[in-house]
């Protein structure tokens, strides 16, 4: 059968990695290692892999350091899982955060299969309903996304459907090793936080693995656990202005521009651009439940009730 190696980026995060951990061990599915990169090593959550392991769980710490972001860290896993997987292995993105009360791996391995060689995503939820989970791209000149089901209550979505995207995040998502060895890892360098799993995905389908969201497999996440990002955290202008040059900040001017250049279509970057350091300004000037309120539809990735996503990007956290 073939193996998933699933890489879990984590920095203080015990409780969280606990919950995860507690949903493998619902499902109990084989041929899985779950691979724990964690940026402060020997805290507690080195204590729970252990504990964890101790009891037969496959469950593994790559020590990290405190200098590693969500890309740099999930790298770390990835580079293990390359280097000890086989050729028709999987590697799992899989963020501290989710849980899952059905077996989302068995059930993605099943339709990878009936797909053939692709890049699949679980649905991501959060108190019911659908959060960004995947996007395609709308205008590229105008750097606008559409995110299918964002909005929508999980309970209205057909959980047979496979949705081809052109951008996928890394909370719950099936990868073949052959496709990573193929693009290469994660780009920490220039996208060290926010943006580096849309990239990553989008050079996996320039590769020629097509990127689908896949809506018979579906995990809850925890949206307000994530970094500078205003549309899950009340928060005072005073903050938001603080924040916006960090690393952790959505809304960060150069690593929006960033990734622009590294995605967008030569011809789109200049205007897209633009329009991604306005959004910045907007969120920043006027914070996330007003945008929000000026944009409440589905798709857009604002929609939900303020769960879903508003940016092109998806949420990393580590």
């Amino acid at each position: 059968m073939q193996h998933i190696f699933v890489a879990v980026p984590t920095y203080k995060e015990s409780g969280k990695i606990q919950s995860l951990l507690a949903s493998f061990a619902l499902i109990n599915p084989p041929e899985v290692s779950i691979l724990i990169a964690n940026g402060n090593p020997g805290d507690e959550t080195t204590d729970l892999v252990r504990a964890s392991a101790g009891k037969g769980q496959p469950v593994h710490e790559i020590p990290g350091n405190r200098s590693l972001f969500w890309s740099g860290l999930t790298n770390l896993a990835i580079r293990h899982a390359v280097k000890v997987g086989g050729l028709d292995d999987f590697l799992m993105l899989m963020n501290a955060d989710v849980t899952f009360t059905t077996d989302v791996l068995a059930a993605m391995r099943r339709k990878s299969r009936e797909l053939g060689p692709c890049v699949l995503a679980a649905l991501t939820s959060a108190h019911g309903s659908i959060v960004s989970s995947g996007a395609s791209a709308k205008s590229w000149v105008l750097g606008m996304n559409r995110h299918p089901f964002a909005g929508e209550a999980l309970s209205a979505v057909d959980p047979t459907q496979v949705v081809p995207v052109d951008f996928l995040p890394g909370r719950c998502t099936m990868i073949p090793l052959s496709a990573v060895r193929a693009a290469g890892g994660i780009n920490e360098d220039r996208l060290p936080h926010y943006g580096g799993d849309y990239e990553f995905a989008w050079r996996l389908k320039r590769a020629g693995y097509p990127l689908f969201l896949f809506t018979g497999a579906v995990v809850e996440c925890d949206v307000e656990n994530t970094g500078n990002c205003v549309f899950f955290k009340r928060a005072s202008l005073g903050w938001r202005l603080r924040g916006l040059f960090s690393i952790r900040s959505i809304n960060n001017p150069l690593y929006r521009t960033r990734y622009v250049w590294l995605v967008y279509p030569l011809y789109a970057c200049p205007t897209a651009t633009l329009v991604f350091l306005g959004k910045s300004l907007l969120s920043v000037f006027l914070g996330g439940a007003r945008i929000r309120a000026l944009f409440p539809y589905n798709e857009t990735g604002l929609a939900g009730s303020g769960r879903a996503f508003a940016s092109n990007q998806a949420p990393n956290h580590a």
